[in-house]
């Protein structure tokens, strides 16, 4: 009795990883997917999957907080239950897998919370960890959040879909939390601090990510906007080793030359960062996702108004949740002033974003006034936007102010234009006091000049008096504008443009 008790006890200290091999059925092992480990979170208040591998026509029950979901593996080896609902509890528990018809093989993950998941994705401005941002150290030794977990996918690129990323859940520690990222940090802790439940984050970001490399490389041919996306990269892939050897050639004589970017790298690359690093996520139970890239999608602007909106309505199809909440960051601003208003890329790939906003129960923040850098190392401000945004729209903090003014509507008045904004909180303001800047307006010459604006209730006036007759407005239309219209709760307002006009710069 003592020896069964013994090995019972041991089975249950046990954690296997699914494999990543593309054939299950080679294993006979009871396996469940990489993402189903010790410390894990898992999500409250929706239908849990949990699914893995294991000899063809076994039996399978998983058992967790006193419900029992049985299932029998198909002709391949694969198995899945869906545990019902769960209430949130920081009381530790263990999910226990099980093969009913034979072998001694239990699975048993220990130390398992019930909160709030959510997945943090993009390029570098979300993989910047912890202890390189601002005040970073001292963040760093404060990071002791036993409710927290962190999940941090390694970096991978790999041309099939993949099972297991090879992350572990780890408690939040000042050790672990160091190298999370920082975005994602913040904007878990102030949830777990505000909404009182455990908290799990799962990053999946890589510097340099374009929208494509995150998206299952099938889905393009299903627009025909984007349906050239695939052949152009095989094509890229197929001439990149006599781009190469050209750079090499060029080097060798002492000529300057760029080096070519790696066609299956985070730059180039299509649908294999979502190989390896967000189909293994798939679909975990999750709250929704918390995005911040587009950097590198300069060189597409236009594609991209198309590519973002795509990414989240797939994200979304193969999760099978629904429309999750989708928050996304609109870039920071870098570089200097302009002397005169500009009609920058970066300003069109800003508004790019917002065709996000095109998609339902998403939300935009803006880092326009927190840059100075490409890299702008505040990413407390940026974490903390998204965590108003998931209170007042997630977790019924309705009295929150949650996003900065964003344009509503507006007005042509002879040598004015006014405009009405939504999401006011509590009023327009000018930060620092002064006068407003970042407006500039344009007749039908298409030639922009500085405005004057004024705050008149919920309403900005604007006009010039090189402009007779104004017809359009843009405000925080640069690379890196001075834009200093806020509302009271110390929200920066949204850039935007009123007109529609093609780029005057090569996008």
């Amino acid at each position: 009795m003592r020896a069964l008790i013994y090995m019972t006890l041991l089975t249950c200290t046990m954690l296997l990883f699914a494999s990543c091999a593309t054939t299950p059925t080679e294993d006979p092992q009871l396996k469940v997917a990489g993402i189903f480990q010790d410390n894990m979170v898992l999500q409250r208040g929706m239908e849990v999957p949990v699914w893995g591998t294991a000899e063809p026509g076994t039996t399978v029950e998983v058992r967790f907080k006193g419900q029992k979901k049985r299932t029998e593996t198909d002709k391949n080896g694969r198995w899945m239950v869906r545990l019902a609902p769960l209430r949130a509890s920081s009381t530790p528990a263990t999910l226990t897998i099980l093969p009913l018809d034979s072998g001694p093989d239990t699975l048993c993950l220990a130390d398992v919370l019930v909160g709030e998941v959510w997945l943090c994705s993009g390029q570098s401005n979300m993989e910047m960890a912890l202890k390189k941002c601002d005040n970073g150290p001292a963040e760093v030794a404060e990071a002791n959040h036993p409710n927290i977990r962190l999940f941090n996918v390694p970096k991978k690129s790999v041309a099939e879909p993949q099972v297991n990323c090879g992350a572990k859940w780890r408690v939040c520690t000042p050790e672990t939390a160091a190298g999370f990222a920082g975005v994602a940090y913040y904007l878990g802790r102030d949830v777990h601090q505000k909404v009182k439940v455990p908290v799990g984050l799962i990053h999946s970001a890589w510097s340099g990510a374009c929208a494509e490399s995150l998206m299952p490389i099938e889905c393009f041919g299903k627009s025909a906007k984007l349906k050239h996306i695939v052949p152009r990269w095989k094509k890229y892939k197929a001439e990149y080793p006599k781009k190469l050897k050209e750079y090499e050639a060029a080097r060798k004589a002492g000529k300057r030359a760029r080096r070519p970017k790696g066609p299956d790298g985070p730059e180039m690359s299509v649908g294999r960062l979502y190989n390896g690093m967000i189909h293994p996520l798939i679909p975990f139970a999750i709250r929704g996702v918390a995005f911040y890239q587009a950097e590198n999608n300069v060189l597409n602007i236009e594609e991209y108004r198309d590519i973002f909106p795509l990414l989240i309505k797939e994200w979304r199809r193969l999760w099978g949740q629904g429309d999750f909440p989708f928050m996304f960051v609109q870039i920071a601003n870098f570089g200097g002033h302009p002397k005169q208003p500009e009609d920058s890329p970066w300003a069109h790939l800003r508004d790019a974003q917002l065709s996000g906003l095109t998609q339902p129960n998403t939300f935009v923040t803006t880092a326009i006034d927190i840059g100075g850098s490409f890299h702008p190392h505040n990413k407390k401000d940026v974490g903390l936007r998204l965590a108003r945004i998931a209170r007042a729209n997630v977790y019924g903090q309705k009295d929150l102010a949650w996003s900065g003014p964003m344009l509503k509507s507006m007005s042509l008045y002879d040598t004015k234009i006014i405009l009405s904004f939504d999401h006011f909180g509590g009023g327009l303001t000018v930060k620092g006091g002064g006068k407003l800047e970042g407006f500039a307006v344009a007749g039908k010459d298409r030639k922009w000049f500085w405005a004057d604006a004024v705050i008149e209730g919920d309403r900005v006036v604007v006009s010039s008096k090189e402009v007779a007759r104004p017809l359009a407005v843009r405000y925080g239309w640069a690379t890196n504008p001075k834009a200093n219209l806020y509302n009271k709760a110390g929200l920066p307002t949204i850039p935007f443009r009123t007109d529609n006009w093609p780029a005057t710069q090569s996008l």
